[in-house]
Order: C-alpha cells, then structure tokens, then sequence
C-alpha cells in the first residue's frame, strides 16, 4: 500500500497536543527566527495582535523549567551548563533596566499585574532603590495573595539590608500584620519582623514600639513557622536589654515548655532557649528559671546545638554574683 506524504513526516513528542494552538497565541516561527517574529509582533499597533504576541512568548519562555528535570540525572559538565543558564537569566534581568519600569507597575489599578510584579521582586530578592517606602505603604492592600508576596519580599530583601525598611516605619508597619486572620500572612509578617530585628536599630525600634508582647503571643500560635519567627526576634532583641527583664517577657519564663517540648522543631527550640539565655541576664528572670532547672536538666538532646544551647542556659541562670 502507497504510503502518504504526510505519514512519513516525524512525529512531534517533544509538547503533548493541547487546547493552546489557538486563536489566543501567535504563530511561532521556526528556529532561530521564532523570538524575533515575536518581538516584531510586540511592535505592532493592533493590542489584540500584541496580546497573541505576548502569550506565544510566555510559552517559550515556560520551556527551561523543563531544565529543573536534569539537575538530578546530569553528568558534572551539563550540570554546570544548566546553572550557568539560570544566573545568566537572573543576570540579565538585574543589569538591564527593566526595574525602574517594572517598578511602576506596583500601582497598577490590576491585581494581577501587581502579583505578578511582586513575584519578579520576590524572586530576586531585590527593590530598585527608594522604593522600600512605597513597597511598605502598599501593607494595606486586600487580597491576601498581594499581602503574602510584599512580606515575604520584604523579608528577603532586609535579609540583605534591614536599613532601607526601618527607616521607613518597617517595624510599625509590620506589627498590625502579626495579628492577620491568615496564618500565611502571620508567618511572613514574623519572617519580615526576624529580619528587621537583626542590626541594632532595628532591636531598639522593636522594644521602643512595644512589639514584644505582640511576639509573646505568637509564641502560642497554631502555626509552627509563625512560633519559630517570633521566637527568633525575641532572641535578637533581649540581647539589647542590658540585664533588665522586660516585662512583657515575663510570661517566657513561666512557660519553659516551649524549649522542653519533644515534638517541636529544632529551630523553635533553639531560639527558645537561646531567648531565656539572654533575658537571664537579668536576676529577676534567672529567679524565675531556676524553678525550672529539672526540667531543663532533663533536657539532653541528642541534637549537638541543642545540647550545647540547653548548657550554656544553665550555666547562665545557675550564676550568681
């Protein structure tokens, strides 16, 4: 039997056949011209021919995720292709000038364009210069998506440098968002205030505000992240306390069960007990933990860092003058 032509054409296995080739995508050149035809498409006055333009490039865009596959099964060699090709991609972005405009996008009256803005940021872990201001005011926004993404690239972003963020009222910012309905949201509200809570001004901010007690609270939530975080930036600040208990910090020392608890997460634990190291500083506070010293004493964890953690507490609220 005759074979057809088109029956000794190859077929396609590289994309799986979806409802996508339609009217809703631009047509995509072959080879090398593919992204050019694209870029020319983008140029053209008619929106609805830009639009087409636009989805056809995001699908080429999408195929090196395809890459991620080959990260555990790739010879040495690849491997490191494949890394190249991903810092080369945040690379470009960084030092192109698409920042100051995408930057504007943040007052977009869409939602959607605003998340998507937020996702770039996030994911770079960085805001083009005087912008930490405006991203901070943008707090009171509804849509808990939105919310999630300005904290949490908040939080990356003071990682780097907690400057830009204290100086614009960060902490004040940050506190209402602790008691948010959302448990996503409290968590990186907590992540953005540990942040914060590294470099001096920003401990001092924190005690000056109040925002201790905020944090003794979290110490109860549901969430674990949320008690870790908040744990966290209790160890950062009773630091600056210089040997006096505050007094929101009180109920931390009633309650040594956070540190002792078995099931709780190494990172909870530690910045538990490291927290009770430095509020025993002051002799109200190791008065307090010595009730509490069996229950510390038993506590030998197997986790080197604990151990040591747990140790050093003891060494500390035995002392005396």
């Amino acid at each position: 039997m005759p074979t057809s032509p088109q029956s000794l054409r190859p077929e396609r296995h590289d994309r799986p056949p979806t409802e996508r080739s339609t009217t809703s995508r631009a047509p995509v050149a072959y080879g090398l011209r593919a992204v050019p035809r694209l870029f020319e498409d983008l140029q053209r006055p008619d929106s609805e021919q830009r639009k087409r333009a636009l989805t056809s490039l995001c699908d080429l865009l999408h195929e090196p995720e395809r890459l991620r596959a080959l990260l555990s099964s790739s010879p040495p060699l690849l491997l490191s292709l494949i890394l190249t090709l991903f810092y080369v991609h945040s690379h470009a972005l960084l030092s192109s000038s698409l920042l100051t405009p995408l930057s504007l996008l943040l007052d977009d009256p869409d939602s959607h364009c605003r998340i998507s803005v937020h996702r770039v940021l996030n994911r770079l872990s960085l805001l083009p210069s005087g912008l930490m201001g405006r991203h901070l005011t943008q707090f009171f926004v509804s849509q808990e998506e939105e919310l999630v993404l300005l904290l949490s690239t908040l939080a990356r972003c003071s990682h780097l440098d907690a400057l830009p963020a204290l100086a614009s009222d960060g902490v004040a910012l940050l506190r209402d968002k602790l008691s948010h309905g959302s448990a996503h949201v409290r968590r990186e509200a907590a992540a953005a205030m540990l942040a914060l809570s590294i470099p001096l001004e920003g401990k001092r901010q924190i005690c000056a505000l109040g925002v201790l007690s905020d944090l003794l609270t979290l110490l109860r939530d549901p969430d674990t992240e949320v008690r870790a975080n908040a744990a966290g930036v209790c160890m950062n600040t009773f630091v600056i306390t210089a040997g006096t208990a505050p007094s929101a910090a009180v109920p931390l020392t009633n309650a040594p069960h956070i540190q002792c608890h078995c099931s709780a997460p190494i990172a909870l634990v530690l910045y538990c007990l490291r927290a009770l190291t430095a509020l025993s500083e002051a002799p109200a506070a190791r008065c307090r933990l010595m009730k509490h010293r069996p229950c510390l004493e038993r506590k030998r964890d197997t986790d080197p860092e604990l151990r040591q953690a747990t140790e050093t507490l003891l060494r500390v609220i035995s002392w005396t003058p």
